[in-house]
């Protein structure tokens, strides 16, 4: 129950709404880019080429929207921001893959199969991301932090 008490202090929130707003338009960038980038390289590469876009469009976005008031400094949050967004990765790449060649063919869906394997596979890390990204991207300083509960 107090697993369930702490999700739901922190997904039923204004900041996880905006966070999910901010993901949704990086998302939407990331598998637009994707469409462009498939027109010049392989579906794996664009996936590649994509996430990256995508990952920039994010921090961006969640720097200004969702965690404004992260006291880290900027280099220190782009740091960790890479390292979550790389560990999501391979995550986002296989799924894009398996689905786009194995599971949608194997249901007979052949149309834009890329596109709806692409955009399954941006969401899946959404809960994961937020979190790694409330605790330890945007977080405050540790000094910060101790000093406010010293209070």
């Amino acid at each position: 129950m107090k697993l369930l008490s702490w999700l739901k202090g922190h997904l039923l929130t204004p900041q996880f709404l905006r966070f999910l707003g901010v993901g949704a338009t990086a998302a939407a960038t990331q598998w637009l880019a994707r469409i462009f980038l498939s027109e010049h390289f392989s579906f794996s590469t664009a996936v590649i080429i994509a996430y990256g876009i995508g990952m920039a469009t994010a921090f961006a976005l969640n720097r200004v929207f969702v965690f404004p008031d992260a006291g880290k400094p900027v280099e220190q949050q782009v740091t960790y921001f890479v390292i979550v967004n790389l560990a999501s990765f391979p995550v986002v790449w296989a799924i894009s893959l398996f689905l786009a060649d194995t599971v949608l063919p194997s249901l007979g869906v052949v149309s834009y199969r890329e596109g709806i394997a692409h955009g399954i596979a941006i969401a899946v890390p959404t809960f994961t991301s937020y979190f790694a990204h409330k605790f330890l991207t945007f977080a405050a300083p540790a000094a910060a932090t101790s000093a406010a509960i010293d209070d």
